[in-house]
């Protein structure tokens, strides 16, 4: 088989439901998709005959154990649980506090040798920026870009898949 160019997801943030019969209310899923369709007896009780939201094509049903999803453009989708579970995982919020000049400086982590690497926003004003610090006696850092620092990141995923494997 001829070695094809290779493509992943680009890293995206979105907001997720997943709808389940006798969950939610009519007035909780039109708060969370305000365009769907949605059979409901009476509005305020989790008795839902059915669920459909908006989508470019249009309307699309949506079924017991089904995600929601709102992309960042406020497009609805529908996703099969199988599909959820291995194109997505939760948002962590990554402990840190942010600096008396309002930067956000994330909890360094120590690793195995005694080592201590930090990151924290940078106060760059040409563009965003970030710094990544590392304590080994020595204090090395380098303040990287957001090309840069996307740069680090997918090789550091690539390191963990195949880490993975």
């Amino acid at each position: 088989m001829p070695d094809y160019p290779q493509y992943r997801t680009r890293s995206a943030t979105v907001q997720a439901i997943q709808f389940g019969l006798g969950v939610f209310t009519k007035p909780q899923l039109l708060a969370f998709c305000p365009g769907a369709n949605i059979g409901a007896p009476i509005e305020d009780l989790a008795d839902i005959r059915w669920f459909q939201i908006p989508t470019s094509v249009g309307y699309d049903y949506v079924y017991d154990g089904d995600w929601v999803i709102r992309d960042g453009f406020g497009r609805f989708y529908r996703c099969e649980p199988e599909d959820f579970a291995i194109t997505y995982e939760p948002v962590v919020d990554l402990p840190g506090e942010y600096s008396p000049r309002g930067f956000y400086h994330w909890e360094p982590v120590e690793t195995g040798y005694g080592h201590k690497v930090f990151v924290y926003e940078s106060s760059a004003a040409s563009a965003p920026h970030v710094w990544l610090r590392i304590l080994q006696g020595d204090d090395i850092a380098a303040h990287l870009n957001a090309d840069q620092a996307r740069t680090v990141r997918d090789q550091l995923d690539a390191w963990l898949a195949k880490a993975a494997a």
